[in-house]
């Protein structure tokens, strides 16, 4: 069941479309916004609990439609209760649903539904279940590296911050979840955060840890919290290029400790 704020959720909206609409003006940079399209939300709830999860921006770029609506599940760690499958799983056949990764989903449905506090399937309980889930820069892009352009050729970097502004406003959050260490550097940019994360597992840690895991040297392995003011953020992995299950599990693990 979604939860929403329907007044937050229709100014958030508004505000997105209208930095849209400017965006695909651009005279350098329009027509590939345009073309990219996005997502501002990664979930079906808006407005209502203290937990913010975020992750850096839609992949899968090429949809040509910038969306604002809620979806229909919350967040990529939900379960199907019927076969206790991962959405994610459930969309392996089609991989251009919504301009989605499937292997995100995947992977981050085994890192939260691989603890009962966090996602309990059966029950369709757990922690994760009220957050809102978004994305730091909600316009596509194929990969990260195509978004670097785009951030400081446009007003993009500028109408994200805002809009992650706008969210943390809206929630006035205890707990910020950032995937990956890209989300992060731009989170703590736009909220003006001064200072790191206190690392528990550091990409060096982790190479010794998990022997063979794909990707070690991009920091896929690696997680954190600071404290902000009243709110504590944490740092998971980046769950388009972290897959190894150990990995996703001791994370987990951590993250429990950390909430309860």
């Amino acid at each position: 069941m979604a939860l929403i704020n329907g007044e937050k959720l229709q100014e958030i909206q508004e505000m997105a479309l209208e930095f849209n609409r400017k965006l695909i003006t651009d005279p350098n940079y329009g027509a590939v916004i345009k073309r990219n399209g996005g997502f501002l939300l990664l979930g079906n709830h808006y407005g209502v609990s203290s937990k913010l999860y975020f992750g850096l921006n839609p992949g899968g770029a090429g949809e040509g439609y910038f969306d604002v609506c809620p979806l229909c599940e919350n967040g990529p760690w939900e379960i199907e209760k019927a076969t206790g499958e991962s959405v994610a799983l459930a969309w392996k056949n089609k991989p251009s649903h919504k301009g989605y990764r499937p292997g995100s989903w995947v992977n981050c449905s085994r890192c939260f539904g691989s603890n009962t506090f966090l996602y309990d399937w059966p029950s369709q309980g757990g922690w994760m279940c009220d957050a809102t889930s978004a994305f730091v820069i909600p316009w596509s892009t194929p990969s990260k590296e195509e978004l670097t352009p785009l951030l400081s050729g446009t007003s993009m970097a500028r109408y994200s911050r805002e809009l992650v502004l706008k969210m943390v406003e809206h929630h006035d959050p205890a707990v910020i979840i950032a995937t990956g260490p890209s989300c992060w550097k731009y989170l703590r940019s736009f909220l003006g955060i001064q200072g790191d994360l206190h690392y528990v597992l550091t990409c060096a840690e982790g190479n010794k840890k998990y022997p063979g895991a794909n990707g070690i040297g991009n920091n896929q392995y690696q997680w954190g919290k600071l404290k902000f003011g009243s709110t504590t953020v944490f740092m998971v992995p980046h769950f388009a290029r972290a897959n190894n299950t150990e990995a996703l599990k001791d994370c987990a693990s951590w993250l429990k400790s950390e909430l309860c």
